[in-house]
C-alpha cells in the first residue's frame, strides 16, 4: 500500500483504513515487531501487543509491607518506554495481570517478591510497589531494566526518588548515593523536621552491596556451546538475564566477537581470563572436536585445586529442557554418549541430574 499525503493527513484516516498483509508475511513482521520489542510470545500461536492490552487495571492483592519507588521522567518519558518495559519482564509476569499502563510481575522461583509498575503518563513516571522478602532486589531488577531501556534513547533523563518513611517525602536517589560517596551520613527533612540517615534511607530500597565497587564486580562465564543449539544459548541467557542485569554475571559466547577480531585469539583471551565455564552440553557439543578438545578437557579437572568451576548444562531433546549435571565426564572424554535404555524419553536423564 502505498500512502499519499492526502490520505495520511486524513482526520478519518486511522479509522477508516484497514491493512490487509499477504500470510506469508506475518511471522516476518511479527519477528520485526519482536526485534523492536513491540510485541512478546504468549504460546505458539499468540502475541502479545503491550499497547493494545485492556485499559482497565484488574484488582491486586498485595501482602506483608509495600515498598513505594518512583522514577520520574522531567523531560519528557516516550509512549513506546513502558510497552518496551512490558515486552522485556513479560517472563515475570503473574498470571494475565497486565494492561495498557501496567503490570503485576511475580516469579517465585526467582525473586520470593511482588511488583506492581504502573505508567503515569499524566506526570511522567513509572510507579512501582514492591512487597515480600525480596523485594529489594526485585526492585533493584526493575530498575536496571529500565537503565538499559533509556540507555537506547538519546539524553533520556530521569531522576529515581527514594521514599522517606513516615511522610510522603521523596528524595533524589542519585544525590543520596553521592552524599554518602563524600562521607555525609544524614539527610534534613524537611516534612520530618529532623535529619535521618541516609544508609536508612538507601538501604530500604537495595541491599548495601548493591553500592559497594567491590561486591559489584560481577563473575565472569564464559559459555561454551554447539552453534546448532544457538535456539538454546539464547534461551540460557533469557533465564540469567536477573543475574545479568543486577550486574551479578558477565556472560561471554562468541558472538561477541567483533569482525576482524583474531576470533581464536580473542576467544581463548576470554577463556582464561573467565571465572567460570559453562558447556552446552548436546550431541552436537559432543560431535565437535574443537568444543571438546579445546573448550571443554583443559578444564575437566574435577580436584580441589582447581583453577575455574566448570559447569554442565546438558540438553535434552528428548524433553526439550536444560539441566545442570556433571553428565557423563567418562563419555565425554571418548566423545561418545551413553548407550540408550529402555526408560522413558529422558527420565533416566533427570534422575542422573537430580541426584546432582
Amino acid at each position: 500500500m502505498i500512502l499519499t499525503p492526502s490520505r495520511v493527513t486524513s482526520r478519518n484516516y486511522a479509522a477508516e483504513t484497514q491493512f490487509h498483509y499477504p500470510k506469508s508475511k506475518l511471522h516476518y513482521i511479527v519477528r520485526i515487531m519482536q526485534e523492536f520489542e513491540l510485541c512478546f510470545m504468549l504460546d505458539a500461536k499468540t502475541y502479545v501487543i503491550p499497547q493494545l492490552l485492556p485499559v482497565q487495571e484488574p484488582d491486586v492483592v498485595r501482602g506483608g509491607s509495600v515498598l513505594h519507588f518512583d522514577i520520574d521522567f522531567p523531560d519528557f518519558l516516550p509512549d513506546s518506554f513502558f510497552p518496551r518495559l512490558i515486552v522485556k519482564l513479560h517472563m515475570y509476569i503473574e498470571g494475565e495481570q497486565r494492561w495498557r499502563t501496567g503490570m503485576v510481575l511475580h516469579k517465585p522461583s526467582i525473586f520470593n517478591a511482588q511488583a506492581r509498575v504502573r505508567w503515569d503518563k499524566e506526570d511522567q513516571k513509572i510507579l512501582v510497589d514492591v512487597c515480600g522478602e525480596e523485594r529489594r532486589r526485585l526492585l533493584s531488577f526493575i530498575r536496571e531494566t529500565v537503565k538499559e531501556i533509556a540507555a537506547g534513547f538519546n539524553s533520556l533523563k530521569y531522576n529515581e526518588l527514594v521514599p522517606v518513611p513516615d511522610c510522603n517525602d521523596t528524595q533524589d536517589y542519585s544525590y543520596l548515593v553521592d552524599a554518602e560517596k563524600a562521607g555525609e551520613t544524614e539527610i534534613f527533612v524537611q516534612a520530618l523536621k529532623k535529619r535521618v540517615p541516609i544508609s536508612e534511607l538507601l538501604d530500604g530500597v537495595e541491599e548495601p552491596a548493591m553500592r559497594d565497587d567491590v561486591e559489584q564486580l560481577p563473575v565472569k562465564a564464559f559459555v561454551s556451546y554447539a552453534h546448532k543449539d544457538l535456539e538454546h544459548l539464547k534461551a540460557l541467557r533469557s533465564a540469567l538475564a536477573p543475574l545479568i542485569r543486577l550486574q551479578k554475571l558477565e556472560l561471554w559466547d562468541d558472538r561477541d566477537i567483533n569482525a576482524g577480531d583474531a576470533w581464536e585469539k580473542v576467544l581463548f583471551q576470554q577463556l582464561e581470563e573467565a571465572d567460570i565455564v559453562l558447556c552446552l552440553v548436546s550431541s552436537d557439543f559432543v560431535a565437535s572436536d574443537f568444543a571438546i578438545k579445546k573448550n571443554f578437557l583443559p578444564h575437566w579437572k574435577p580436584t580441589a585445586a582447581a583453577r575455574k568451576t566448570l559447569f554442565l548444562l546438558c540438553y535434552a531433546r528428548q524433553t526439550g529442557k536444560i539441566y545442570l549435571c556433571p553428565a557423563y565426564k567418562a563419555h565425554l572424554a571418548t566423545g561418545s554418549l551413553p548407550p540408550p535404555t529402555k526408560t522413558k524419553p529422558g527420565q533416566k536423564f533427570q534422575n542422573h541430574c537430580a541426584r546432582f
